[in-house]
């Protein structure tokens, strides 16, 4: 029912993008694509996924030093899976490949990829935040997307406060769940116990301020060079020489909405979803909607090409399992 209702969802969001669009007029503009621009929006969705790996890396010092390329392998295979496969089970491949590999529980693997998540959106609600400040959104588009923004905002910013507040009262939460623990019947309690104590070695890595922050300028970092990317797709199109469009905030606001947009779940890949972001937010700065969707297309297409090219061969290269990955979900209590 979920996959039906993701695909449902991208169908919803890809007769938007193409509805009265000419396919004529979208084909000769991504045919005028600079090429060295193109090749730019490569290199740099196989940089930021170098520093993507990085970061996680961070998220494993109290365990062990792990070699930046079982680093990068893992977080490639995961994100190939993410772009095929339904239900975002990318996420507990890129866990479990690593785990494998390093010997490391299944659990707490999984919880570095959630507090990832958790950088990814105090950074988003940043970026959020300087989008809206430095970008007029039109009155029109205003009453559209406005309040949505500025509910999301809301949201995102009280569940970071509860994952700061958590964090910062472990003591507390240890106690409070525990207690709750203590109500269950032991056969439940057991296997939630030993869950809970693996998300807490998981936690470890935050105890480092110095750690912290290099978490959150590599967050940052990270962010910057998806904008690049956006910037590079851009600049391919001439989207700056044909609507005088200002690129560095267009370029911005377009991350951030695509990022708002793909948290909705929908078909693997994003695919629907992330064309709709770039429409919205090109549509502010005056791009017509053929354009804006030829540059959704355009980058897009790039980034999911390359993610599944390395992501296959470095699968290929672990001989990874898909029934050992549904063997370590179930073996992990939801």
């Amino acid at each position: 029912l979920k996959v039906a209702l993701g695909l449902a969802v991208s169908a919803g969001f890809l007769y938007f993008a193409f509805l009265g669009v000419s396919m004529g007029e979208l084909w000769e503009h991504l045919r005028g694509a600079s090429f060295p621009w193109i090749l730019g929006v490569v290199a740099v969705t196989v940089y930021f996924n170098l520093v993507r790996a990085q970061r996680w890396g961070f998220f494993f010092h109290h365990l062990k030093r792990i070699s930046p390329y079982s680093l990068f392998s893992s977080t490639m295979i995961g994100l190939a899976a993410n772009n095929v496969l339904p239900l975002r089970a990318g996420e507990a491949v890129r866990a479990y490949s690593i785990g494998k590999k390093e010997d490391i529980p299944f659990a707490t693997s999984f919880t570095t990829v959630i507090l990832e998540r958790i950088f990814d959106m105090v950074t988003l609600l940043l970026l959020l935040a300087l989008s809206l400040f430095l970008v007029p959104i039109p009155e029109s588009a205003d009453a559209q997307i406005g309040g949505a923004l500025r509910l999301l905002s809301a949201v995102t910013a009280t569940v970071i406060g509860v994952v700061v507040f958590l964090f910062f009262k472990q003591e507390l939460m240890v106690r409070w769940v525990e207690r709750c623990l203590s109500l269950l019947p032991g056969k439940l309690s057991e296997p939630l116990h030993r869950l809970f104590h693996a998300f807490l070695a998981g936690l470890e890595a935050l105890t480092d301020k110095r750690q912290l922050l290099y978490l959150f300028a590599y967050s940052l970092w990270l962010w910057i060079c998806f904008i690049i990317a956006f910037w590079c797709g851009a600049k391919s199109l001439g989207l700056d020489l044909t609507h005088d469009v200002p690129l560095i905030r267009a370029s911005l606001l377009a991350v951030v909405l695509v990022a708002i947009f793909i948290m909705i779940p929908a078909a693997p890949g994003f695919v629907g979803t992330f064309q709709a972001g770039c429409i919205v937010s090109l549509g502010v700065f005056g791009v017509p909607k053929e354009e804006a969707l030829g540059f959704s297309l355009l980058v897009h297409g790039i980034q999911f090409i390359t993610v599944n090219l390395i992501g296959a061969y470095c699968f290929v290269s672990e001989g990874i399992s898909f029934r050992e990955v549904r063997r370590a979900e179930e073996s992990v209590p939801q």
